[in-house]
């Protein structure tokens, strides 16, 4: 990310794994090459909270100006109005786009994909944890609608456990419940 036409920006419409995933990962990279450009407040402005605002509101100005693929651009205005912008914050961005990556997640993929997670050979225990944690954001463990939290993780076990793949991969691709997961499976 060093010069501006090397600078390569995040769009959500490219092909990802996770895009919640993918664009955490940017967003932390972001972080680092923006301190790396040691910006200072205008010299106006004095008082020390005033230019921690300042810093804030201009990571933001910066990522959007510089990092952000004119999709995500598109995104952010379309969930915001001109006046949230105006005095949104950073932390407040990142926050509307994850919220808008985890409801096109999918949800069942990303529990399946969960329960699949193992050490590595060559991994320690705080970076599997850490990958754990990192990987559970993707996750919903919460129930919607009327299900019960027996409900999804039976579902998901079964999904987990059966050796019928074209069944687990419609239901993931579908995002079945239980009930329709096993009346799928009986035709």
């Amino acid at each position: 990310m060093a010069s501006s036409s090397s600078i390569v920006k995040f769009n959500q419409e490219d092909e990802h794994a996770s895009v919640v995933e993918a664009f955490q990962e940017f967003v932390a990279s972001y972080k680092y090459s923006y301190d790396a450009l040691n910006r200072e407040a205008p010299s106006s402005i004095k008082e020390e909270t005033a230019i921690l605002n300042w810093r804030k509101q201009d990571r933001r100005k910066v990522f959007l100006g510089k990092y952000a693929h004119r999709n995500l651009q598109r995104l952010y205005e379309d969930a915001t109005t001109e006046d949230e912008r105006e005095n949104m914050d950073f932390d407040a961005m990142v926050a509307i786009f994850m919220a808008r990556f985890k409801l096109t997640t999918n949800l069942s993929l990303a529990n399946f994909k969960f329960r699949q997670l193992a050490q590595e050979v060559d991994e320690s225990f705080e970076a599997f944890g850490i990958r754990v944690k990192r990987e559970a954001t993707n996750c919903d463990f919460k129930c919607r609608d009327q299900c019960t939290v027996v409900e999804t993780l039976t579902r998901e076990q079964i999904l987990f456990g059966t050796r019928e793949t074209e069944i687990r991969k419609n239901a993931l691709k579908e995002q079945w419940n239980l009930e329709d997961l096993l009346k799928m499976a009986k035709q």
